[in-house]
């Protein structure tokens, strides 16, 4: 069985200090993922095709490029095949969430 995922995201610079090419500043990332399989996995409840979707935006403020806080919220759904059978089982085919935390790089 072969399986994939595919994620597209970008950065949206939002605002930043006036008169400068760098330092502090405000980005929206949207963010799309979604996995794909070649065969079924029943094991693992999953069919077949895409399997699932998530929808997702990130904001944050870099006081650095190392130290961003960010909130973020996010959807998600399976699809096909691997939804019904959630469905046929009694099981939530969609989901949301909300994040806050702080991005740190060293």
């Amino acid at each position: 069985m072969a399986a994939g995922r595919l994620e597209l995201s970008t950065d949206l610079l939002l605002a930043r200090e006036v008169f400068r090419d760098s330092g502090p500043g405000m980005y929206l990332r949207p963010k799309l993922t979604t996995n794909v399989q070649s065969a079924d996995d029943r094991e693992q409840g999953t069919y077949a095709g895409f399997t699932d979707i998530r929808l997702s935006l990130q904001l944050r403020y870099e006081f650095t490029p190392r130290i961003a806080p960010y909130v973020e919220v996010g959807w998600g759904s399976l699809l096909g095949r691997t939804a019904n059978e959630a469905r046929h089982d009694g099981e939530r085919t969609t989901n949301s969430y909300a994040v806050i935390g702080i991005r740190s790089l060293f």
